[in-house]
Protein backbone atom coordinates (compact mmCIF):
# COMPACT_ATOMS: atom_id res chain seq x y z
CA UNK A 1 0.00 0.00 0.00
CA UNK A 2 1.72 3.44 -1.32
CA UNK A 3 1.32 6.19 1.38
CA UNK A 4 -0.82 9.16 0.95
CA UNK A 5 -0.14 13.06 1.85
CA UNK A 6 -3.37 13.44 2.79
CA UNK A 7 -4.44 15.46 5.77
CA UNK A 8 -8.12 16.20 6.95
CA UNK A 9 -10.28 18.68 8.54
CA UNK A 10 -12.61 17.73 10.56
CA UNK A 11 -15.85 19.89 11.87
CA UNK A 12 -18.58 18.54 13.95
CA UNK A 13 -21.57 20.88 13.78
CA UNK A 14 -25.31 20.54 15.40
CA UNK A 15 -24.75 18.58 17.76
CA UNK A 16 -28.13 17.40 19.81
CA UNK A 17 -29.23 15.06 21.44
CA UNK A 18 -29.84 12.48 19.17
CA UNK A 19 -26.89 13.26 16.28
CA UNK A 20 -24.63 15.82 14.51
CA UNK A 21 -23.41 17.05 10.93
CA UNK A 22 -19.58 15.96 10.43
CA UNK A 23 -17.47 17.13 7.80
CA UNK A 24 -14.15 16.22 6.37
CA UNK A 25 -12.31 18.52 4.27
CA UNK A 26 -9.05 16.02 2.95
CA UNK A 27 -6.05 18.09 1.36
CA UNK A 28 -6.40 15.99 -2.35
CA UNK A 29 -8.17 13.64 -3.83
CA UNK A 30 -6.88 10.86 -2.71
CA UNK A 31 -9.51 7.93 -1.56
CA UNK A 32 -10.83 7.82 2.43
CA UNK A 33 -12.26 6.30 5.38
CA UNK A 34 -14.84 8.44 7.60
CA UNK A 35 -17.11 7.12 10.63
CA UNK A 36 -18.69 8.09 13.64
CA UNK A 37 -17.76 5.70 16.59
CA UNK A 38 -19.07 5.63 20.39
CA UNK A 39 -15.24 6.27 21.77
CA UNK A 40 -15.17 4.15 24.55
CA UNK A 41 -14.85 1.14 21.99
CA UNK A 42 -12.21 2.96 20.70
CA UNK A 43 -10.11 4.28 23.70
CA UNK A 44 -6.60 3.46 23.65
CA UNK A 45 -5.98 1.54 20.60
CA UNK A 46 -3.52 2.49 18.26
CA UNK A 47 -3.83 3.39 14.60
CA UNK A 48 -3.18 -0.04 13.33
CA UNK A 49 -5.96 -1.48 15.60
CA UNK A 50 -8.55 1.03 14.39
CA UNK A 51 -8.14 0.12 10.96
CA UNK A 52 -8.33 -3.61 11.71
CA UNK A 53 -11.42 -2.70 13.39
CA UNK A 54 -13.04 -1.23 10.78
CA UNK A 55 -12.05 -3.37 8.39
CA UNK A 56 -13.33 -6.28 10.22
CA UNK A 57 -16.81 -4.18 10.01
CA UNK A 58 -17.24 -4.50 6.06
CA UNK A 59 -18.92 -0.87 6.01
CA UNK A 60 -14.68 0.32 4.47
CA UNK A 61 -16.02 -0.18 1.01
CA UNK A 62 -19.31 1.46 1.32
CA UNK A 63 -17.37 4.58 3.28
CA UNK A 64 -14.33 4.96 1.41
CA UNK A 65 -14.87 8.27 -0.33
CA UNK A 66 -13.08 11.41 -2.43
CA UNK A 67 -13.14 15.05 -2.22
CA UNK A 68 -15.01 17.04 0.61
CA UNK A 69 -17.64 14.62 2.83
CA UNK A 70 -20.44 15.32 4.73
CA UNK A 71 -21.57 12.87 6.71
CA UNK A 72 -24.98 12.90 8.06
CA UNK A 73 -25.65 11.52 11.97
CA UNK A 74 -28.07 13.47 12.91
CA UNK A 75 -31.19 11.15 13.95
CA UNK A 76 -28.50 7.85 14.74
CA UNK A 77 -26.57 8.63 18.07
CA UNK A 78 -27.51 8.04 21.77
CA UNK A 79 -27.73 11.58 24.01
CA UNK A 80 -25.25 11.94 26.62
CA UNK A 81 -22.44 10.18 25.16
CA UNK A 82 -19.16 10.60 24.15
CA UNK A 83 -18.04 9.68 19.82
CA UNK A 84 -15.05 9.75 17.94
CA UNK A 85 -14.99 10.81 14.08
CA UNK A 86 -12.65 8.72 12.79
CA UNK A 87 -10.74 9.42 9.35
CA UNK A 88 -8.10 7.94 7.71
CA UNK A 89 -6.78 7.73 4.20
CA UNK A 90 -7.61 4.03 2.13
CA UNK A 91 -7.10 2.34 -0.65
CA UNK A 92 -6.27 -1.78 0.09
CA UNK A 93 -5.04 -0.61 3.24
CA UNK A 94 -4.52 2.25 5.45
CA UNK A 95 -2.38 5.28 3.43
CA UNK A 96 -2.40 7.85 6.65
CA UNK A 97 -2.40 8.14 9.83
CA UNK A 98 -6.17 8.05 11.85
CA UNK A 99 -7.35 11.00 12.23
CA UNK A 100 -9.57 11.58 15.60
CA UNK A 101 -12.30 14.49 16.70
CA UNK A 102 -14.45 13.74 19.67
CA UNK A 103 -17.39 15.24 20.70
CA UNK A 104 -20.21 14.45 22.80
CA UNK A 105 -23.84 14.59 22.23
CA UNK A 106 -26.57 16.90 24.56
CA UNK A 107 -28.43 15.09 27.39
CA UNK A 108 -31.84 13.87 25.71
CA UNK A 109 -35.18 14.21 27.57
CA UNK A 110 -38.31 13.46 25.78
CA UNK A 111 -36.30 12.81 22.22
CA UNK A 112 -38.60 12.88 19.14
CA UNK A 113 -36.89 11.23 16.22
CA UNK A 114 -38.33 10.89 13.02
CA UNK A 115 -38.19 7.90 11.51
CA UNK A 116 -38.48 7.24 7.70
CA UNK A 117 -40.71 4.24 6.36
CA UNK A 118 -40.07 3.26 3.04
CA UNK A 119 -42.33 0.91 0.48
CA UNK A 120 -44.79 0.70 2.99
CA UNK A 121 -47.55 -0.66 0.37
CA UNK A 122 -48.73 -3.81 2.70
CA UNK A 123 -49.80 -0.67 4.99
CA UNK A 124 -50.85 2.23 3.30
CA UNK A 125 -51.31 0.92 -0.76
CA UNK A 126 -48.80 3.53 -1.68
CA UNK A 127 -45.96 2.21 -3.05
CA UNK A 128 -42.53 4.24 -3.07
CA UNK A 129 -43.90 7.00 -1.16
CA UNK A 130 -41.54 7.81 2.20
CA UNK A 131 -43.38 8.95 5.28
CA UNK A 132 -42.13 10.33 8.41
CA UNK A 133 -43.56 8.97 12.04
CA UNK A 134 -42.20 10.86 14.59
CA UNK A 135 -41.73 8.58 17.75
CA UNK A 136 -40.87 9.87 21.10
CA UNK A 137 -38.26 7.74 23.03
CA UNK A 138 -39.52 7.73 26.99
CA UNK A 139 -37.14 6.04 28.12
CA UNK A 140 -34.52 8.56 30.02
Amino acid sequence: VSPSDNTFSIAVEEITAIGAMVTVTPTNNDPYYAAVFEAAGLEGRTDAEIVAAVEQTGSIDWQTRTGKGELDYSQDLESDTNYLVVVFGYREGATTPVSRQTFRTEQGGDDIRPYSVKSAEYLFGSFGREITLNIRDNQN
